[in-house]
This record gives structure tokens, sequence and C-alpha cells, in this order.
């Protein structure tokens, strides 16, 4: 499993630098990912198409997990309906054994 947590602005200069290393961290080919954006200070809408472009990246042995405990991040996700698709949790925590319970399931 692998932690990426983000701070800062999550926009149309700093997308591309993640999309970046989210595909570096997807190289090491994890059992799973956990997107932190507890300390992210903005969220536009560049962030909102990297979660779908990293959801779309992943095969089904590759669980995904958004941190969004903030209305910085948690809002425009659910304003756009995409919690249905990003699974969202409260902690880096609540997200590493919702994917370790998911992975038990399939095996």
């Amino acid at each position: 499993m692998a932690v990426l947590r983000v701070a800062g602005e999550v926009d149309t200069v700093s997308a591309p630098l993640l999309t970046a290393l989210i595909a570096d961290v997807l190289a090491n080919h994890p059992s799973a990912l956990v997107i932190d954006l507890s300390d992210v200070a903005f969220f536009g809408s560049a962030g909102l198409q990297l979660l779908v472009q990293t959801n779309e990246m992943l095969t089904g042995s590759v669980g995904l997990a958004i941190v969004a405990n903030t209305l910085v991040t948690s809002r425009p996700i659910k304003l756009t309906g995409l919690e249905v698709v990003l699974p969202l949790y409260d902690g880096v925590d609540e997200a590493l054994c919702a994917l370790c319970a998911n992975t038990r399931g399939l095996g």
C-alpha cells in the first residue's frame, strides 16, 4: 500500500506534477493507493480531474481511497457527485483499514 500526502494547492499548475508523482507511485505496483488531501488549501477543477484520471488508471487489483476531511476538498468532490466513484474517508487510518478489509475480501 502507498500513501501520497498532498499539501498546498491542487490547480492547473500543480496537477501535472501530481499526475507524474502518482504514475511513479503506481509503477511500484502497490496493492492500494491512499491520496491524503488533508493539507490541501485549494482544490480546483484540475484536482477533480486528477482524481478521476487516477481512478481510471487503476486496475481492479489496486484499491483507491481519498482522504478528504476538509470542506476545501470534500465539498467539490461531493458537489460533482464524484463521491459515488471515489471512496472518501476522514483519515488515513480509516482509509487504510477499509482498503485492508477490501483486500482480504478479494482473497
